[in-house]
């Protein structure tokens, strides 16, 4: 609050201002301790000045933003209530105490104002000699409860002391009788069933009161009871719950009619309104309470606060909800006008599937400007919001710059950083400031909000500033025409009507495909290049901070367990850290380990590094009278029969076999009938008869990843001719390796699909495994601790697996990871005593044009791996064109 001019402005205080300089004598202590006093429930602010003859001082209320108290060399004369909180409907007494410093009489004149809601009746003339109390009467009327945020009601008192006037003001804060409030149990409400309302009362006399509500009905809801009597003692508060039949969904508004009967004799009577709503599916409608603007719109909810007109939504009735609009900035400059100014006009109105509030203000910074906002809900959970600048001139506006700003406490939070999606820790507060935007490489960002997503977007023609906590969306006009207006593109805000970042970014792109991505962690190890040299290999690695946050101490790097450096490093936030690191002499896979120690954290990231060495070898030979193809990459070898059954019918590792198969005649087994083993990835909708009508080979195969790594392998290519619903279909299925690497890649390719779509079918990779015997294998899903692993052969079991589940064999050292990609929705392990089947299963993209899936791998290691490790395989891809 800026006191000056009300100081300097005042006439009384004219001459000492003629000796006094407001900042040279000004002798208020500076100290590091909330500003202000408290007194009675009153706020007061001093200021003094003083020099060698002169002093004066003036004390500030903050309510009523008003001099109560102004002190001279001459005279003190202060405004004086016994407490800031008073009743409505009963007169207060307020008095005007003048004190004489000078020794010369001074001539006063007092008279009390009515200020509209608080008339103060004090009149007084006189000469006042030492001290006088002038006593007065305050009597305050009915209202809305004021708000914290903006000035109080008021006693005012016009005082004139030897001829110079000035005004003297305390803020109130009025309240009723009783404090008294209604609301529905629950979140949601039922036709023809009972629901339960609370009644919250307090008393705010200063005695024992008796107190009764009448309850009417409405058409929305019948309660049981239609009155409440109570007995309440000085400042006590009870709840009462009452049962009531909901009639219809909809806002009930009850105007409770409520009289209290004091214990001293005194009566109050007054009428409160209550506003109850009834949320239900299919229901749309609006509502308004003292504090609030309510939209409805099936379980959804949107709460628009008076006080501020800040915007909050959710799916629940709370109050108070992680995310909030504030009140759109007008310019340039940007001010806050708006933020405490009455609407013009505030309404609801339906529109198809949403319900619509619409707020109007004038600009006082800009005459003959009005901004209006509007905000929609939709039942699923979207609310739209955006705003219309009408230009009420003569003549034309050039440009006009509007700032929607917002706050969101956002947890699991996805921003699309440099073709990216960024999934930011949620270990550690995230300020939209934390975010480097310019970055950013989407209209969009996303929170899982631990079950309760959150997902914004904004125009792409608008401009996203960060600033800290608060993020701002910034809109330009463009030049509005006399008496025309400018309708802005609008902001969307998901609360729950998108499940998945994926989902969300398709939607605030205009795109209609939502396939599953993996994302990229906030601080990721990127492994630039491998390069192997007289038998040593060597990565250059990358440390990605996509956090603004600079990082400070000490970098430890280790590959298999073995530190290879460790530094001290100071890197700015959003940099980037390169080095180099020495890896293990034979071909395979190493862990690379970076473990980043500042202050009072400590941080390890893993990376899996694929060291290639040797060759890959392709052979045929001819097994039981059928011809089988053979790659072997050193430790793994893998064969296929086309003959027999299209997919591998044996991976051995290290000469340990993995698969259980029939090779080299079909057979059954349990269900499975006929039944081949072995590991496959075909289309849906296509079972084993169907197959084997088709026609099968395999032949090798090499395809470069999106590193430019050669892999190799086996392709079996089967072809179909007559069928239901694939008929014409050829596809084919890849098993490829790195030479030295123990890992498979396969993936399925749709050559012909017999002008079949795509879109909406899956491709399903299954793989039997076998032990020396089906109890001598486990499975121990990701997450589970050391006892917390399943053996096959015993029973049935369906177990959910994630990528850093292993199937363990007591006659291997090496444990089976199959890690799926991020496209896949369905990983399982299916055991019973005949069988132990590994199942994974995606859908080809929903664009219906990608005839390639993305590959699955057979990971093969003695160490315990997790899948979040696991999960850097998924940044593996292959291309589609293969090279000889």
């Amino acid at each position: 609050m800026n006191f000056i001019p009300a100081v300097l402005n005042t006439p009384l205080f004219k001459p000492v201002f003629e000796k006094l300089d407001w900042y040279s004598s000004s002798s208020r202590k500076i100290e590091v301790k909330p500003d202000g006093k408290n007194e009675n429930g009153f706020t007061y602010y001093d200021y003094e000045w003083e020099d060698e003859e002169t002093h004066a001082r003036v004390q500030f209320e903050r309510s009523g933003r008003g001099m109560r108290l102004i002190e001279t060399d001459e005279f003190l004369a202060e405004l004086v209530l016994n407490r800031h909180q008073l009743i409505e409907g009963r007169k207060e007494s307020i008095s005007l105490r003048i004190v004489n410093k000078s020794g010369n009489p001074l001539a006063v004149e007092a008279a009390g104002k009515d200020s509209g809601r608080v008339k103060c009746s004090l009149t007084a003339s006189l000469v006042v000699s030492g001290e006088e109390v002038i006593a007065g009467v305050l009597d305050i009327r009915e209202g809305e409860a004021p708000d914290s945020w903006k000035t109080h009601p008021s006693a005012e008192v016009e005082l004139s002391i030897n001829g110079r006037s000035c005004s003297l003001k305390l803020g109130l804060h009025p309240k009723k009788p009783a404090d008294v409030t209604a609301s529905l149990l629950g979140h949601l409400s039922y036709q023809g069933k009972q629901a339960e309302v609370a009644f919250e009362v307090k008393n705010n006399l200063p005695e024992d009161v008796n107190v009764e509500i009448r309850i009417p009905e409405t058409e929305n809801l019948i309660p049981e009871y239609k009155e409440i009597i109570l007995d309440l003692k000085p400042k006590e508060r009870k709840s009462i719950f009452l049962p009531a039949e909901v009639k219809k969904h909809g806002f009930s508004e009850h105007l409770l009619q409520v009289a209290l009967t004091g214990s001293k004799g005194g009566q109050f009577q007054f009428e409160k309104k209550a506003g109850i709503a009834l949320k239900g599916f299919g229901s749309q409608f609006g509502g308004e309470t003292e504090e609030y603007w309510h939209i409805f719109n099936g379980n959804s909810q949107v709460n628009i606060r008076k006080r501020d007109y800040t915007v909050k939504a959710g799916r629940s009735e709370k109050m108070d909800q992680p995310f909030a609009f504030f009140q759109p900035k007008l310019g340039k400059p940007y001010t806050s006008e708006f933020t405490k100014k009455k609407p013009v006009s505030a309404e609801w109105y339906k529109d198809g599937a949403a319900i619509t509030h619409k707020l109007a203000f004038l600009s006082e910074n800009l005459p003959g400007i009005k901004l209006s906002i509007f905000t929609s809900l939709y039942a699923e959970g979207l609310v739209k919001r955006w705003m219309e600048c009408e230009n009420g001139r003569e003549e034309p506006v050039e440009q006009l710059y509007i700032s929607q700003s917002m706050y969101h406490e956002g947890r699991e939070m996805v921003f699309p950083l440099d073709g990216e999606a960024v999934a930011f820790s949620d270990m550690k507060e995230l300020l939209y400031g934390d975010v480097n935007f310019s970055s950013l490489s989407g209209n969009w960002y996303f929170a899982g909000q631990r079950g309760e997503p959150v997902g914004l977007a904004w125009p792409e023609s608008a401009k996203a500033v960060p600033d800290n906590w608060q993020l701002s969306i910034e809109f330009q006009t463009g030049e509005i025409q006399a008496k025309e207006k400018a309708v802005l593109e609008p902001v969307y805000l998901s609360i729950g009507a998108f499940q998945s970042w994926e989902e969300f970014a398709a939607f605030a792109t205009s795109s209609p495909l939502a396939d599953k991505k993996s994302t990229a962690p906030e601080k990721e190890m990127i492994i630039t290049s491998v390069c192997g040299l007289d038998e040593k290999y060597a990565a250059d690695l990358t440390l990605i901070n996509h956090r603004l946050q600079p990082i400070e101490g000490k970098l430890s790097i280790s590959a298999d367990g073995r530190v290879k450096a460790a530094e001290e490093i100071r890197l700015e936030g959003g940099k980037d850290y390169k080095t180099s690191v020495a890896l293990g002499e034979k071909a395979g896979i190493s862990i690379v380990s970076a473990v980043l120690e500042e202050g009072s954290s400590c941080e390890k990231i893993d990376s899996i590094v694929l060291m290639p060495g040797g060759e890959v070898q392709i052979s045929w030979e001819e097994k039981a009278g059928l011809k089988v193809a053979k790659a072997v990459n050193g430790p793994v070898e893998i064969k296929s029969a086309p003959g027999f059954y299209p997919g591998l019918f044996s991976i051995s590792v290290n000469g340990r076999k993995w698969l259980d198969h029939s090779f080299p005649s079909l057979q059954a087994k349990g269900w499975w009938n006929p039944w081949g083993g072995g590991m496959k990835t075909i289309p849906s909708k296509l079972n084993v008869f169907s197959i084997l009508k088709g026609q099968t080979e395999a032949g090798a195969a090499a395809v470069r990843d999106n590193s430019g790594e050669l892999w190799q392998g086996l392709k079996v290519t089967t072809r179909l001719g007559e069928h239901p619903v694939w008929q014409g279909l050829t596809f084919a299925q890849y098993y490829l390796m790195l030479p030295g690497v123990p890992l498979i890649g396969s993936f399925l390719r749709i050559e012909e699909a017999g002008g079949k779509l795509l879109a909406g079918e899956y491709a399903v990779t299954d793989a039997f495994l076998m032990g020396g015997k089906l109890e001598d294998l486990s499975i121990r899903p990701d997450g589970a601790d050391e006892n917390g692993f399943y053996t096959a052969g015993k029973g049935e079991n369906v177990l959910f697996l994630g990528n850093g589940s292993s199937v363990c064999s007591t006659h291997a050292e090496e444990k089976l990871y199959m890690v799926a990609n991020s496209m896949a929705d369905h990983n399982e392990a299916y055991m019973n005593k005949e069988a132990c089947q590994l199942i994974s299963r995606q859908p080809f993209s929903s664009g219906g044009r990608d005839s390639q899936t993305k590959p699955v791998f057979m990971l093969f290691d003695r160490r315990d791996l997790s899948g979040k490790l696991l999960d850097r395989l998924q940044k593996i891809s292959f291309i589609n064109e293969e090279t000889e």
